[in-house]
């Protein structure tokens, strides 16, 4: 008799530990199932339909390219190039990822093997304060403190080189414009700041400059 109670003893003490063991992995099932969804929550709580103004924010564009704000600069600041003032208004450093044919070719043809990069975008307004048509090709390159040198040409823009907002100017308007360029093999956590390097100011009609190119630095 004592034998078989023994055995019997055992036997429930297996089976505890065993519905433990499966109460345990449950658990960490719905634990793990709860954080993804907890996660998916808040990524879908950042997504936008409008303009990436807030850290993490994000959206996707026609071709489903997804494009996230990691960085943002206010900068509002105005530049006297006379006869044209040029107000840079802000800079974003956003990463591109679910990349699309277009982007995987861009890549490759860089030579780089990876799913996502970084693009710095900056937006501004250029007016012609004088009533002279002047030349003004804007922004000439873009450096960084991760000694990166970004030469600013429509072969190298992401999207819309034609709504840069610059070029020649009648006397007396004014242009909208920005350009996206590529920032690669860096993280967005290394820019603290860049700086732009604006183009000389030129007559449109005659080789006369006007005013000489400058420089401005900006922080993140």
């Amino acid at each position: 008799m004592k034998k078989y109670f023994t055995f019997f003893i055992a036997l429930l003490t297996v089976s505890m530990l065993l519905a433990a063991c499966g109460n345990s992995e449950t658990s960490t099932s719905k634990t793990q199932k709860s954080a993804a969804k907890t996660e998916s929550s808040s990524e879908d709580s950042l997504k936008t339909d409008g303009p990436l103004e807030k850290i993490g924010q994000w959206s996707k564009e026609d071709n489903g390219t997804k494009v996230t704000l990691k960085k943002i600069a206010k900068v509002n600041k105005t530049l006297d190039l006379d006869p044209i003032k040029m107000k840079i208004d802000e800079v974003k450093v956003i990463e591109r990822s679910n990349l699309q044919e277009s982007g995987k070719n861009f890549l490759k043809q860089k030579g780089i093997k990876a799913d996502k990069f970084l693009t710095i975008q900056i937006s501004y307004n250029t007016e012609n304060t004088s009533d002279k048509n002047v030349m003004f090709n804007g922004i000439e390159a873009i450096t960084t403190n991760t000694k990166k040198q970004i030469e600013v040409s429509s072969e190298d823009m992401i999207q819309n080189p034609d709504k840069n907002g610059v070029g020649s100017f009648y006397g007396k308007v004014a242009k909208e414009g920005y350009i996206v360029v590529p920032y690669l093999n860096s993280d967005a956590d290394d820019l603290k700041y860049i700086n732009i390097k604006l183009k000389d100011v030129f007559n449109d009609d005659e080789p006369i400059k006007y005013h000489d190119g400058t420089t401005v630095k900006v922080n993140f």
